[in-house]
C-alpha cells in the first residue's frame, strides 16, 4: 500500500522513473533472436519428424530444456489433440501473430456548406 492507503498491487513505482531504464541487454536481445531461429528450425524439423525422431531428440544428453519442452509439447499435442499448450509456448517465445484484416473498397466524405459530414461508400461496385 501507498502512503496514502491506495492499493498498489505490490508495485510502488515512482512517478516519472523507469521500471527497465537499460532496457535489453545485448546479449539478451542475442539470445531472443537465437531462441526465435533456434525455435523456427526445430519446428521446421518436428513436422517432417516420426514418433521415433522425436523420441531420440529427448533421450540424447545434449539436448537443451528448451527443446525438450518443444518436443514434449509437440507430442503432447498430437497424442491428445490439444494444440493450445504449444500455441501458449510459441506466442511466449515468438509472439503472438498480428490478425490482418484488408479493407477494400471506395468512400467519399461529402461536405455541407452550414458545416458537418457524412461519410459514405459507393454501393455500385457490390
Amino acid at each position: 500500500m501507498s502512503r496514502d492507503g491506495k492499493k498498489t498491487g505490490g508495485r510502488n513505482f515512482k512517478k516519472g522513473t523507469a521500471a527497465n531504464p537499460g532496457g535489453f541487454t545485448k546479449e539478451q536481445a542475442k539470445a531472443k533472436h537465437l531462441t526465435r531461429e533456434t525455435l523456427k528450425d526445430l519446428m521446421n524439423v518436428l513436422n517432417s519428424a516420426t514418433h521415433e525422431d522425436m523420441q531420440m531428440f529427448l533421450e540424447k544428453p545434449a539436448t537443451t530444456a528448451l527443446t525438450m519442452m518443444i518436443v514434449k509439447g509437440y507430442m503432447n499435442a498430437i497424442e491428445t489433440g490439444d494444440w493450445k499448450q504449444i500455441e501458449l509456448v510459441l506466442q511466449r517465445l515468438v509472439g503472438k501473430v498480428a490478425d490482418v484484416q484488408e479493407v477494400s473498397g471506395k468512400l467519399y466524405l461529402e461536405r455541407f456548406e452550414g458545416g458537418g459530414a457524412v461519410l459514405g461508400s459507393d454501393r455500385s461496385e457490390e
